[in-house]
């Protein structure tokens, strides 16, 4: 989910956003990466509780094969890129939501 809402929302924008009212599209763009910031939480309560210090990989498919070279492309995840994550999807959510939401408050003054 870290990685597919922020695509989900960005996909639904492209197509639909030039339809919607300013607030509905900001809105889905505050919440699909909102959804992502919650989910990095809830990987690092879960990594931390459940996994301990070691890494996790998992491979999503094979992308190249030839001859004795096999590429896989998959996802890993362990301390570093984990804090990494975090600061990145918490920055994104407050850089998104924070515009937002004083917009919406001036426009509410005014």
């Amino acid at each position: 989910m870290v990685v597919i809402a922020p695509f989900v929302g960005a996909f639904i924008l492209a197509i639909f956003g030039a339809s919607m009212k300013k607030s509905v599209a900001g809105a889905i763009g505050c919440a699909s990466i909102g959804v992502a910031a919650v989910t990095a939480i809830y990987i690092a309560d879960v990594f931390l509780t459940r996994v301990g210090p070691s890494s996790v990989n998992a491979i999503l498919f094979p992308w190249i094969s030839v001859g004795g070279l096999h590429v896989a492309m998959g996802l890993h995840l362990d301390a570093l890129s984990l804090v990494m994550m975090r600061v990145v999807t918490f920055v994104a959510f407050r850089f998104a939501f924070v515009p937002l939401f004083f917009t919406n408050l001036l426009a509410l003054c005014f």
